[in-house]
């Protein structure tokens, strides 16, 4: 099974209509891959799940939705030795059909070993953006301590440039105050970035609350550079409105980028690994 290709390889092509619950009244069971009705009580979360924080009213709305649409996307579980399944994704249509109080939800089931559900899961949250920065940077670190993978085989298996992975991974050793303030959006993620390069404790806690403020990222940027306040990285940051673009590229195209400037002219450099890589390119900025 190739992860990198996400969950589309896990689903059937040709879906039947799932909003009707009394479709799976009485259904034998099907064979491992197909699309059946299992009992809502024998459907259990996945401790593994790398996102945490379910936004209510988000939730209320899918609930609204499955009770008038049904559940159009069906969950993929895996099946447990105690005869209950555990999902693989699809937690969000699980809540919010619980919230409904419905007995049965359409699931693909799928034997999966115990490494891939959270790398499953983690794909599954990120090609529908679904996850916060501290999650997504917490689901990365998890790869690499349980599964014992390094920054590079992360970024091969979720798609993602490997500075991609160790910008969002610099986030997790932010103070706790900080990170639930990028949970919450009361700051950006390149915000954090800014805040987690900052090596004084006070001077970070006082930039921190600037953005709380409003201070936006290009600000701070310059008043962390006019302040002359020391940075953890080794790597020289001679124009931090440069670098942190390049960061924001290299997250929305997924490769590197860098960007060079001289005087009032520059150039911007996108690196791509494949003609597959480049199509995608190409369509992300929309040519």
């Amino acid at each position: 099974m190739s992860l990198g290709r996400g969950l589309g390889s896990l689903i059937p092509q040709k879906k039947p209509v799932l909003h009707s619950e009394e479709k799976r009244r009485d259904a034998p069971a099907l064979e491992d891959g197909a699309i059946q009705y299992i009992e809502t009580a024998k459907v259990t979360p996945n401790p593994k799940q790398p996102r945490e924080y379910f936004a209510s009213e988000a939730l209320e709305e899918l609930a609204l939705s499955i009770k008038k649409h049904g559940i159009i996307q069906p969950l993929v579980v895996a099946p447990r030795e105690d005869g209950k399944y555990e999902i693989i994704a699809g937690e969000r249509r699980y809540r919010a059909a619980k919230l409904n109080g419905l007995q049965f939800l359409p699931a693909v089931v799928r034997r999966v070993k115990e490494h891939e559900k959270l790398e499953l899961a983690l794909i599954e949250n990120l090609q529908r953006q679904d996850l916060n920065p501290i999650e997504e940077a917490v689901g990365y670190r998890r790869l690499m301590d349980e599964f014992n993978l390094t920054q590079e085989e992360v970024s091969e298996l979720v798609s993602k440039s490997r500075p991609v992975i160790a910008n969002m991974l610099r986030l997790l050793n932010l103070p706790q105050e900080i990170r639930e303030a990028i949970v919450r959006g009361k700051i950006s993620a390149s915000s954090g970035r800014v805040l987690a390069g900052i090596s004084d404790v006070k001077k970070q806690k006082e930039l921190f609350k600037k953005m709380l403020d409003g201070m936006p990222v290009r600000e701070s940027e310059e008043h962390v550079r006019a302040k002359g306040i020391s940075f953890h990285t080794r790597r020289p940051i001679k124009d931090p409105y440069l670098y942190e673009t390049a960061e924001k590229l290299r997250e929305a195209l997924g490769t590197k980028v860098d960007i060079k400037k001289s005087g009032k002219t520059g150039k911007i450099i996108i690196e791509f690994y494949s003609d597959e890589e480049l199509k995608k390119i190409v369509k992300l900025l929309h040519c």
